[in-house]
């Protein structure tokens, strides 16, 4: 019996591993348009590996209480595809809020960015961030993975680049 959970188990796992990135940009190669999708409507969507273009800069504040991949520096999307980056893709706040904001949720979460530029965010009120503000309060845990990724340009009273709490 130990056995058959064992094969179950590895089956689930490499499911997950195998799921399909979304890609998101301004050609007709990608999964989503940038026009009419947004990285949060992605995020929301349940995306597991988001890979995003540089073709514009993309003015957004994003908000994550979910494990996610979030991939920037391709030229287009074919080249998210195939995996083959090139630079960053810029996300600018507009000095609205964070560029990107994460909480914990029901359980231990894992934050991947890799190849992206946060610039422009502001961290409001006394425990935000401007570039990324990291909020766990459900003591569950955040992991998070920068890679490849600029934080610059960003304002706060408790951490202009990056600020943690929990």
């Amino acid at each position: 019996m130990k056995k058959v959970f064992t094969f179950i188990g590895l089956m689930l796992a490499s499911v997950h591993s195998l799921a399909v990135p979304v890609t998101l940009g301004n050609d007709a190669n990608c999964t989503y348009n940038i026009a009419n999708t947004s990285i949060q409507n992605l995020v929301d969507g349940f995306a597991g590996e988001i890979r995003v273009t540089k073709q514009i800069e993309i003015v957004e504040n994003i908000q994550i209480d979910r494990s996610i991949l979030i991939q920037g520096g391709y030229e287009n999307c074919n080249d998210a595809q195939l995996g083959i980056k090139n630079g960053v893709t810029t996300i600018n706040g507009n000095n609205q809020a964070p560029v990107i904001s994460i909480s914990d949720g029901n359980d231990l979460i894992t934050v991947i960015i890799d190849s992206l530029k946060l610039k422009n965010g502001v961290g409001l009120g006394s425990q935000q961030g401007g570039g990324i503000s990291v909020r766990e309060t459900n003591n569950n845990g955040i992991k998070i993975v920068l890679r490849r990724s600029i934080v610059s340009n960003n304002n706060g009273n408790f951490g202009g680049g990056v600020f943690l709490y929990g």
